[in-house]
């Protein structure tokens, strides 16, 4: 599973802004920004030991989107299913994305993964690459552009979500630092 709260999950510092690269805030490739608020939420998840309902919701839809995109592209619909271990909150947020972004093929696409796991559930939880039916959605997304994928997820996330960007040299340090002092409010010295 991808998502799920640390068992010393605590809010001590709001997200009030989702922090990116200035870089990629604007960037022709709408990828690097999902990619970034991809990086923010699992850095406050697991660094950041921020429970989930304290992140941002499109945040989080975004990151479970880019997830899934990306597990496809790298090793086909099975390599999501088993890395994800079909987690009701992983499926969750990628459903929920598609209902807040418009993207028509990849909507019918995830419709039809969620149909073959409700059809057949034995079959779809021992599928691996072979399988013909994951296969034969695979190849559907692989024939679309990733542009017309990333680009209506970009522009939903610049809607929904306060951004705050900042040097791509200053990211790490200035995400991590506000994942420690959520972690340890206590003992961390801010900059």
């Amino acid at each position: 599973m991808y998502f799920w709260d640390h068992p010393k999950a605590a809010t001590n510092v709001a997200i009030d802004s989702v922090i990116v690269r200035a870089g990629h805030a604007g960037a022709d490739d709408p990828e690097l920004l999902c990619m970034d608020i991809a990086d923010f939420t699992f850095a406050m998840m697991q660094s950041g030991r921020y429970p989930m309902a304290s992140i941002p919701q499109p945040a989080l839809m975004g990151a479970a989107f880019k997830i899934y995109v990306g597990e496809v592209y790298n090793g086909g619909h099975a390599q999501f299913i088993g890395n994800s271990e079909w987690g009701a909150d992983d499926v969750g947020l990628v459903s929920a994305c598609l209902k807040h972004v418009e993207i028509p093929q990849v909507e019918r696409i995830y419709a039809d993964l969620l149909a073959y796991e409700r059809t057949s559930p034995k079959t779809f939880h021992k599928a691996d690459w072979r399988d013909q039916v994951l296969d034969a959605l695979d190849k559907r997304l692989f024939a679309l552009d990733r542009e017309s994928i990333f680009a209506p997820l970009e522009r939903w996330l610049k809607d929904s979500l306060t951004l705050f960007p900042v040097p791509a040299e200053n990211w790490h340090s200035v995400v991590y630092e506000l994942a420690a002092r959520n972690r340890d409010p206590q003992g961390h010295k801010g900059h």
